[in-house]
């Protein structure tokens, strides 16, 4: 059996070392960039940047409209503070058996 002690060079120096010296030298032909940006707008330019091909254009269709809604919301306000009140007590009553 061979141990650590009476092997000259263990195993994890050999990986160590091969991982170091494969971080030393890029690959061939290989491309690098580093951007502080972590958007995916961002991260999407700098992939196309790197791969030397111009992104596809945009259309009306793909602009982002944002969050949670991009209408005015109607009726939201009678829903949250009528009907789904309404609902819970009545589903309250339901389950407890009392008479409100």
């Amino acid at each position: 059996m061979i141990s650590a002690a009476t092997c000259p060079r263990s195993v994890e120096s050999i990986f160590l070392n091969r991982i170091e010296a494969l971080r030393a030298r890029p690959l061939a032909n290989a491309r690098r960039t580093m951007r502080r940006a972590t958007t995916p707008e961002s991260v999407l330019e700098a992939v196309y940047e790197l791969a030397g091909r111009t992104p596809p254009g945009e259309s009306a269709a793909d602009v982002f409209r944002g969050h949670p809604l991009a209408v005015p919301p109607t009726g939201a306000a009678a829903i949250f503070y009528g009907i789904w009140p309404a609902a819970m007590v009545a589903a309250g009553a339901l389950v407890h058996g009392r008479q409100i």
